[in-house]
């Protein structure tokens, strides 16, 4: 039973991994995102 409950806990941590990786790439895309909005925003700001 302990084998096993080692074995459950193993794959909650990798699981957690995997999807706190998961969700620092969406952050990740989203910061980029805002970042190449705002730069462009500027640059058209300052083709006028």
């Amino acid at each position: 039973m302990t084998r096993f409950a080692n074995f459950y806990g193993v794959i909650m941590v990798l699981s957690f991994i995997v999807s706190w990786q998961i969700f620092n790439a969406y952050f990740n895309f989203f910061v980029f995102l805002i970042l190449f909005f705002v730069s462009y925003k500027i640059w058209q700001f300052k083709k006028k």
